[in-house]
């Protein structure tokens, strides 16, 4: 994925460091002990400070595409709990009107809101007999389909893994963070040194 200088990046990624998430996708950022050695090895400090520029550019690029992804995954836990609410709700009202109560046909019936889209809200009424299927969008236009236990059981699943998922992202930025500390260490002691060469 990083096609960078490889003196940059650790080579052995035996997983010995306890903050690297175990299917990570960012590469260890090596710590440049000898600045003077990799300096003369690599032809000089513009060509070591060019390369962990062009490496610090590609963390910054990969920090922003898994902020974009957990910020995603964060924006739809609501809607999946919301639905996840109303399919319980519907499992858990009686299922016919009380006859010693004698129940009018007004409270047999639930008056709602529903979101058709961002601000416009339509209302339903959900009559005594209840639905037994739900219609859930998939995404791209495409709506199923379910009965109550099914959608129950798909929505659980779907937060459960925007959940896991959010979490995981989390682990990576966390470690792609510290590697990005390293580089701008790195980057701070090559110009020291490319100062004081020039001085």
């Amino acid at each position: 994925m990083f096609s960078v200088a490889s003196f940059l990046l650790e080579q052995n990624k035996n997983n010995n460091n306890p903050s690297e998430p175990s299917s990570s996708l960012v590469p260890t950022a090596k710590f440049l002990e000898d600045i003077d050695k990799v300096i003369e090895e690599q032809g000089g400090t513009s060509a070591v400070f060019q390369a962990l520029e062009q490496l610090y550019t590609r963390y910054k690029i990969l920090d922003s595409s898994l902020t974009r992804q957990k910020k995603s995954f964060q924006e739809k836990i609501p809607d999946l709990t919301n639905a996840l609410q109303v399919i319980r709700w519907l499992q858990q009202r009686p299922t016919a009107p009380s006859q010693e109560t004698g129940s009018s046909a007004s409270e047999e019936e639930t008056e709602t809101t529903f979101e058709l889209a961002d601000n416009i809200y339509a209302t339903a009424i959900v009559t005594k007999k209840d639905p037994q299927v739900v219609y859930l969008w998939l995404g791209a236009n495409v709506m199923v389909e379910y009965s109550l236990e099914e959608a129950e059981s798909l929505l659980k699943e779907n937060l459960d893994g925007a959940r896991d998922k959010i979490q995981q992202l989390e682990k990576e930025l966390s470690f792609l963070r510290e590697q990005m500390t390293t580089t701008e260490v790195n980057i701070s002691r090559v110009y020291s040194k490319h100062l004081k060469i020039k001085g």
